[in-house]
Parts: structure tokens; C-alpha cells; sequence
């Protein structure tokens, strides 16, 4: 507290000695100054507003610098073994399959695919196939989807195939899979597509 009193009256001391022209020319620039201030702020304000309504409000993305963003790459997508417990139709797509996926642990999943039409769902039941593990859970015509069943297609697309790890009996269910000459260590608990 005494040294506030000792600052302010070292400022009271240095007000009386200036020339009271000076401080009122002084107070006249600052008050100029402020008034061309706030005219462009206000101008600023104007653009800016008008900029969001022509381009809508600035997203926090654009915001972050390139140098900053995020790396994303293949080492980052979780693929895991899983055992498909059951396989029925999606009650709302033709097209689609619920299946309950054991990842062991007690790690139980649910995922839909599009596979009616290429799969039957007897060949699928009980099969031990790759999923990728870490994608954000998503809903599909109604029903949770929490892992993808990977699969591999022809040139056309016309024959999609589950892939099916065939003679497996030592393999543990949620095991990594790893893909030669990728890093292998997923820091993502999930991706976003």
C-alpha cells in the first residue's frame, strides 16, 4: 500500500510541473487518437461481420497453422483380430448385416456391413476375421456400428470378400494386426471419417 500512495504522488509531483497548455494539447491528440480508434475498430467490426455472413463465422481448423495440425497416416488405424458371435439383417437395410463382434476380454461390438449381397450370413457366423478397432462409433440406418470388418474386392468391385484369418486356432481374439512396413503404434483412440 505505501508503495502505491509513493507512485502516485511521484505522479501527482510530475503533473504540476508540466505547462498546462501542453496537457491540454496532450489530452486533445489522445482524445483524436481514440476517436480514429474506435472509428476503425467499429469499421473492422463492420467487415467482419459482413465477411461471416457472406462465409459464415471462421471455424476453429482454419484457425490452426499447417505446422500445427495433426498428423494422421496408415500407422494410426487400430486393426484387431475379432470373432463374429452372430450375424443378422439390419432391421432397417436390406443391404446391411449386424454382426456381434468378440474381441476377447469381454470387448463385445457391435458392426454393420454392406456385405448382404456378397456374403451369405451362414459363412460368416463364427469366423475370425481383421477389423479396424479404432473408428468412431457411427449409426447406420439406426444401429451402432463400432469397428469396420475389412474386406478386399476385385478390379470391378464385384467380388467383396470379408478377410477371413483361415487356420487359426492359436490366435488370440483382440490381437494387433500389424501391416508390414507400417509403425504399428495407433496413439488415436478413434478416427473420424
Amino acid at each position: 500500500m505505501h508503495r502505491l500512495v509513493e507512485l502516485i504522488s511521484q505522479k501527482l509531483a510530475y503533473l504540476s510541473k508540466l505547462d498546462p497548455q501542453s496537457i491540454v494539447n496532450t489530452e486533445i491528440n489522445l482524445l483524436r487518437d481514440n476517436l480514429r480508434l474506435n472509428e476503425a475498430i467499429s469499421s473492422l467490426k463492420g467487415h467482419l461481420l459482413h465477411l461471416e455472413v457472406k462465409c459464415g463465422p471462421a471455424t476453429v481448423r482454419s484457425q490452426i497453422s499447417p505446422e500445427n495440425e495433426p498428423k494422421f497416416g496408415f500407422s494410426n488405424l487400430l486393426f484387431r483380430v475379432g470373432r463374429i458371435v452372430d450375424v443378422d439383417k439390419h432391421p432397417n437395410a436390406d443391404s446391411l448385416y449386424v454382426e456381434k463382434v468378440d474381441f476377447g476380454g469381454g470387448d463385445i461390438r457391435t458392426v454393420v456391413s454392406g456385405l448382404v449381397k456378397f456374403v451369405s450370413r451362414e459363412s460368416m457366423h463364427q469366423r475370425i476375421a481383421i477389423f479396424l478397432y479404432n473408428l468412431k462409433p457411427v449409426k447406420i440406418r439406426g444401429v451402432e456400428s463400432q469397428a469396420m470388418l475389412m474386406c478386399a474386392s476385385g478390379e470391378e468391385g464385384m467380388d467383396v470378400e470379408p478377410l477371413i484369418i483361415e487356420n487359426c486356432a492359436d490366435i488370440k481374439l483382440g490381437t494387433r494386426v500389424l501391416i508390414d512396413g507400417s509403425f504399428g503404434m495407433s496413439t488415436l483412440n478413434s478416427v473420424f471419417y
